[in-house]
């Protein structure tokens, strides 16, 4: 039995790209902008807010519109004493924060903030935020924090645009990861054109909302008037193109209102604790210093949503897989940590009952990706069949996927395909 690759292709679920076969399953490209992805990330904050007791309240994201000026969700500071961010490997205590509220329309509405930061994160890359929108059906890419600890940077589609309370609002079809709060959507030239809001849960948005992110239409929030407002409150912030007038009698393009910064800033109270910053970083890991964590194959509907390690499944009922389709089970490898650089020549092959190995087509292991699938839609290439209908393997069968990397580690999943 020999691979078919015309349905193989590796499932990347952290920053970067698996170079593999045409498949069914989407890869996760970098960022596709003008601006380089390494500088791109080097503007997306990680924001960490604490309680008075100096206890942590909540993780998110954000992105620098301006030198000092970190935009992000109105949640994510509710209830914060003091907020930490960490931008292009500086950790800044904030100074104050703001909620954004438009004329006309609640806060909780709007959900955005903006945070002014104590100082600059040297060489941190500022956005702009786009003046129209993308059509709908355009690629953007999503970069933020949706596990709160690592960067993931992924491309999808706008899928909608529509409006509630009166906030006009986006939503982008992801696939691969779950939103992440406060996280930046980047249209091909680098530019911001909305903003994730994961309180919303794509709950407005027609259809199906696996995989979909919604949130803040920033295009049409964004007009000359909303940005000489907050251009006024943050002076001295580094935000592109302050020095631009809002002009005083046109009339606001419908549905977008007029944005207006309320409360005024609150600052930190002066007693309230500060967290100690995080520590130098450490200097950059060899490209082979990665580990194997675990490997497993589950039953996922195509969908990284579905993805757990705790949802490993090592007995599978033929008509079971059948019904639901090889394509919707995948077996799962995750390393320790992302990958310290990129990793060519991973492959993961099938091993049949009787020894036989049938080699996967290798791929590239994208930088920082810590987390990779395959789906089982192995076929015998002269008779079409799927793998576990081979005649030559009577029932139940015992296979195994290998997964194997160039540094000498491997993986085993094995799983039971009973009658």
């Amino acid at each position: 039995m020999t691979r078919s690759l015309s349905r193989f292709a590796a499932l990347a679920a952290i920053i970067g790209a698996l170079v593999a076969a045409v498949g069914a399953h989407p890869a996760a490209p970098s960022a596709a902008t003008s601006v380089s992805d390494a500088v791109t990330r080097t503007g997306i904050v990680q924001v960490r807010t604490y309680t008075c007791k100096d206890r942590p309240l909540s993780r998110a994201t954000g992105f620098l519109i301006g030198k000092t000026v970190v935009m992000t969700t109105r949640r994510t500071l509710s209830g914060a004493c003091t907020t930490v961010v960490t931008v292009n490997g500086r950790t800044i205590v904030a100074k104050d924060w703001a909620t954004l509220a438009a004329s006309g329309v609640k806060e909780a509405a709007t959900d955005l903030a903006t945070i002014r930061l104590t100082k600059a994160a040297p060489g941190a890359h500022v956005f702009a935020i786009r003046a129209a929108g993308p059509a709908v059906g355009a690629s953007v890419t999503v970069a933020g924090y949706p596990s709160g600890s690592k960067l993931l940077v992924r491309q999808g589609k706008l899928v909608w645009r529509g409006a509630k309370a009166g906030a006009p609002l986006i939503a982008a079809k992801v696939s691969g990861t779950k939103a992440a709060d406060g996280a930046p959507l980047l249209d091909s030239a680098g530019l911001v054109t909305g903003m994730v809001q994961a309180g919303r849960a794509a709950k407005d948005v027609p259809g199906s909302p696996v995989g979909v992110h919604e949130g803040l239409d920033l295009s049409r929030w964004w007009t000359p008037n909303a940005r000489s407002d907050i251009c006024a409150v943050y002076k001295g912030g580094g935000i592109l193109n302050c020095s631009t007038k809002a002009p005083t009698a046109s009339p606001t393009p419908t549905p977008t209102p007029t944005p207006t910064p309320t409360p005024a800033p609150t600052p930190i109270p002066e007693t309230g604790p500060i967290p100690t910053p995080d520590p130098t970083p450490q200097p950059p890991r060899a490209p082979t210093d990665y580990a194997i964590a675990s490997c497993w194959v589950q039953y996922t509907a195509d969908s990284w949503d579905n993805v757990a390690p705790a949802k490993a499944t090592a007995t599978f009922a033929a008509a079971d897989l059948l019904a639901k389709g090889p394509g919707n089970h995948w077996s799962i490898v995750q390393l320790t940590d992302g990958a310290p650089a990129d990793i060519k020549g991973v492959s993961a092959s099938l091993v049949s009952p009787t020894g036989f190995v049938s080699p996967g087509a290798p791929f590239d292991w994208g930088k920082d990706v810590e987390i990779a699938g395959g789906s089982l839609d192995w076929q015998v290439t002269a008779t079409g069949v799927w793998f576990f209908q081979n005649p030559l393997y009577p029932l139940p069968q015992q296979w195994t996927i290998r997964w194997s990397f160039p540094n000498g580690q491997s993986c085993e999943a094995h799983f039971t395909v009973t009658a």
